[in-house]
């Protein structure tokens, strides 16, 4: 956790897994190894995540993966929270584990809550402060290193990532678009359409475009999109797949198109994203 982007890396989070900072974020883009609770102080910005941009403001919170692009425009008098930690932080068994939302099903699942719903680069308001006072806990927490601290901060977090989780579920209530993200779960590698996925739900496909826009945020295209580029992030880093059968293994048959899709979401291409996750280990 060396390369963050706008102050020095400091060590007192114990084992190093967990860095908590007040700050205010610079313009550029740029991606790091671990993942990045926010917290909006004040101001405004527009948040640059993958290839969305989303404005926010006093109140909102998000998750960004590892090694996701994200960065800031248009900054008016923003200062946030930072929360950076590593997957092991939270438990020993996710160590290398490689988006929020697997963190999420792995880690919940002990308590038999399976979770499938997408957090990362989603933004989330805190319409009744309860997850700043959590956050000012963690804060008071990480700069008094009192007895034990490290577990609060632990138990903090985890209670953000639930909060995180039930502002999900709520975002999706209606059927036809569940429907439609777990067919997508399941077949992503396939060749997919919009006409296949409307007959699933027996909507004209216009409708259901329309639908799927307005509750999600984005178009069933870039949701399909991110799923597949998350699945070859996570191939790139724990296997020796060639690019050209990590393109395949996830749904493009055309290399020099997914290495495309690949760049507009991650800025880089897969090759300099194996380099740098190995630069990471």
């Amino acid at each position: 956790m060396n390369n963050y982007p706008f102050v020095a890396y400091d060590s007192r989070g114990g084992d190093g897994k967990i860095q908590i900072v007040k700050l205010t974020p610079k313009g550029f883009t740029h991606q790091h190894s671990y993942f990045e609770l926010v917290y909006v102080l004040r101001g405004t910005a527009t948040r640059k995540m993958s290839d969305a941009m989303i404005p926010v403001s006093a109140g909102d919170y998000y998750v960004a993966n590892p090694l996701s692009a994200h960065g800031y425009e248009d900054i008016q008098d923003l200062e946030v929270v930072n929360c950076l930690f590593l997957p092991e932080y939270i438990d020993r068994a996710l160590t290398d584990c490689p988006s929020i939302s697997s963190l999420l099903s792995n880690r919940m699942l002990r308590f038999g809550v399976p979770v499938d719903i997408p957090i990362a680069d989603r933004v989330f308001h805190d319409a009744d402060g309860s997850v700043r006072r959590i956050m000012k806990n963690m804060e008071r927490e990480y700069a008094e290193c009192r007895t034990g601290y490290m577990e609060m901060l632990r138990c903090y977090l985890t209670q953000v990532l639930v909060h995180a989780t039930r502002a999900g579920e709520t975002c999706f209530p209606h059927e036809a678009v569940t429907r439609v993200m777990e067919y997508l779960k399941l077949h992503y590698p396939e060749p997919l359409s919009l006409e296949t996925l409307s007959q699933l739900v027996g909507y004209t496909p216009q409708y259901l475009s329309s639908l799927f826009s307005e509750e999600v945020g984005i178009s069933i295209q870039v949701f399909l999109q991110r799923m597949r580029i998350e699945e070859a992030c996570r191939l790139l880093i724990y296997t020796d797949l060639s690019v050209a059968e990590i393109s395949a293994a996830v749904g493009y048959q055309d290399t020099r198109h997914f290495s495309k899709v690949f760049r507009r979401h991650q800025t880089i291409s897969p090759r300099e994203y194996r380099k740098n996750a190995e630069g990471d280990k």
